[in-house]
């Protein structure tokens, strides 16, 4: 897949002139297969990122998409052979025990104040069912914090 996104983005450059980036906020949408299609576009939107073409400014994200916005804030996104896999040998498990593991994996793999690169700039979406209530976070206290609206938004 790396290889034909490099291909792809090769050819964009041919065909166009980039002085300066242009600035983009991504919305992720949930559901476990729809995040199998967004990792393919998060690879292309990576490689745009790399060759200063584009640079992503907000994401916004629920369930699946809101792990993945953080996937790719990490600059993770090659573990989501890993990802996909306990997803598919879990989905017909009635718990949610293997996607805490991916939260955990990811969790210690961050830096301390990683929270911070995330205030303002990914907004996770989840529903608060005491409240009856849509919540959009998009300031964390703490890495913890972060990782606990991924949670409630899965």
């Amino acid at each position: 897949m790396e290889k034909n996104i490099k291909e792809l983005v090769d050819n964009l450059e041919k065909t166009n002139k980039y002085k300066n980036p242009k600035e983009f906020d991504i919305i992720l949408d949930g559901g476990a297969y729809s995040g199998s299609y967004l990792i393919g576009s998060l690879f292309y939107l990576k490689e745009l990122e790399k060759r200063n073409m584009i640079k992503i400014k907000r994401f916004s994200g629920c369930s699946i998409g809101s792990l993945l916005c953080i996937i790719y804030k990490l600059n993770l996104l090659e573990i989501q052979d890993i990802v996909y896999k306990l997803i598919r040998m879990n989905l017909t498990s009635p718990n949610m025990k293997f996607y805490f593991k991916i939260l955990k994996i990811l969790k210690e793999s961050c830096p301390k104040k990683f929270y911070k690169e995330c205030n303002n700039k990914v907004f996770i979406t989840y529903h608060n069912i005491k409240k009856n209530k849509q919540i959009v976070k998009r300031k964390y206290k703490n890495n913890n914090d972060l990782f606990q609206s991924i949670a409630k938004s899965s």
